[in-house]
């Protein structure tokens, strides 16, 4: 039997949130297409029983699930890699285990998959909290549809979320997804294709609804890794497999708004009322240790929570 969607679900540590994940696949309306799951076991430490159960039950629909567990423990890139060459399906659909789907979601998709035969949906995900609490959109643009590869990379590449990812298998290919690794961000590798045969007409599109709820909560990485070393390390490592130098500059230009973004008053106060440490923020020229040091005291309480309120103010008022 031929499978029209892969359903690929990376996990470590997070069972009853699986367990939240699986249940809205299981619940969608019956469609015209095929789905299998397919769910790697990241060498997880917790008791994830209640999920196998339900996997080896498998009499609540047609949807298989294939389950593997991994002997021992994998990087990000090279998980997110073995779940991947799990599916056979001609798309795939990358949730997080922490994320699940909206109730109507398949009917969306498989409109997307049957009618429209897109090569890449990058879904406008509604964002809640570890309670499941909506907390918004992922990001403010509205619907899109895209001719033009560089178009798409220019607007997307940054907002290509893992959990709100349709993809046409074909361009998940291994020699780029390894040439990803130790980005944590390997499984975008689907741009790199994409990019080097620009002369093909793709179809890639913002769809108008989502899909999914993408849950802001329990993250096991860390921020300032995340930003200051694998983001720039991944891009490096994208660069070099471009063919073009038109898609090499792309990759440049993404590189470099990246670069302004993290070395901003603004984002590196995000990151200390997220947890991060005043030490873990780099420090390498004094224009670095000044913003650090602003940062650090606009995150305090006792002057960020006034900012707030007052910055809250003049937007209303600007309504």
């Amino acid at each position: 039997m031929n499978i029209d969607l892969s359903i690929c679900i990376p996990t470590m540590n997070r069972p009853d949130y699986l367990l939240e994940a699986l249940m809205s696949i299981i619940n969608q309306e019956q469609i015209n297409i095929s789905v299998e799951v397919c769910i790697s076991n990241n060498a997880s430490e917790a008791d994830y029983t209640r999920v196998e159960h339900l996997i080896h039950d498998q009499s609540y629909n047609s949807i298989t699930i294939n389950y593997y567990i991994q002997e021992s423990r994998l990087s990000l890139d090279e998980h997110m890699h073995y779940v991947s060459k799990m599916a056979v399906g001609e798309y795939i659909y990358y949730l997080g285990d922490d994320d699940y789907f909206h109730v109507d979601a398949f009917v969306i998709i498989s409109d997307l998959i049957a009618r429209k035969k897109v090569d890449l949906a990058i879904f406008n995900g509604d964002t809640v909290n570890s309670e499941g609490a909506l907390l918004g959109r992922c990001f403010n643009d509205s619907a899109k549809s895209y001719k033009q590869i560089n178009e798409a990379f220019t607007d997307l590449k940054g907002k290509s979320t893992f959990g709100a990812v349709l993809v046409k298998r074909k361009y998940i290919e291994n020699i780029y997804f390894e040439g990803l690794y130790g980005g944590s961000h390997a499984y975008t590798c689907f741009w790199v294709p994409m990019l080097n045969n620009m002369g093909c007409n793709y179809n890639i599109v913002v769809p108008e609804e989502p899909v999914v709820f993408l849950r802001k909560s329990e993250k096991s990485y860390n921020f300032v890794k995340v930003y200051y070393t694998d983001i720039p390390n991944h891009h490096i490592k994208f660069k070099a497999l471009l063919n073009t130098e038109f898609a090499k500059n792309l990759i440049d230009e993404r590189s470099q708004i990246i670069l302004n973004e993290t070395k901003s008053i603004r984002f590196k106060v995000t990151l200390l009322r997220k947890g991060t440490y005043y030490s873990e923020l780099p420090s390498d020229c004094f224009q670095n240790q000044l913003v650090n040091i602003i940062s650090c005291l606009i995150a305090m309480n006792v002057i960020y929570k006034p900012l707030k309120y007052i910055n809250k103010l003049f937007n209303v008022r600007g309504n």
